[in-house]
């Protein structure tokens, strides 16, 4: 396994994280990484799609990572951190990669009981 990575343009390496955090998210404080994100853009002069090609995203993900409406990859807080020398926020807690599943797999159980009933009665057997 290669211990770092070289970033395309920029003649820097960057660790590369244990397989796990592969896919982990970094959750952090509200407005942190926004306002990371925004030091980083101004450190790259505004060009968001490089920021994103420097993370490995694609554009729109870059965007819900600004607005806050998902958690960063940590992966790419930490590439971003090394490239631009801007201190990364105080990480709150790592989430790993299928950190939300249980909880989904939950609801998705629930909603099907609602719309078609117990799976257990007749009801509920023929659902399809």
């Amino acid at each position: 396994m290669k211990t770092a990575v070289p970033v395309r343009g920029l003649g820097v390496r960057v660790p590369r994280p244990p397989l796990l955090l592969d896919m982990a998210r970094a959750r952090l404080k509200k407005g942190q990484q926004r306002k990371f994100l925004n030091r980083v853009a101004k450190y790259f002069d505004f060009d968001w799609s490089r920021i994103a090609r420097i993370s490995n995203i694609c554009d729109r993900s870059l965007r819900d990572w600004r607005c806050e409406k998902y958690n960063m990859n940590y992966k790419a807080l930490l590439r971003l951190h090394k490239i631009s020398n801007i201190p990364a926020p105080k990480i709150i807690e790592i989430l790993p990669e299928y950190w939300s599943t249980k909880k989904a797999s939950s609801l998705g159980g629930l909603m099907r009981n609602k719309l078609y009933g117990n799976p257990g009665t007749p009801k509920g057997l023929y659902w399809h």
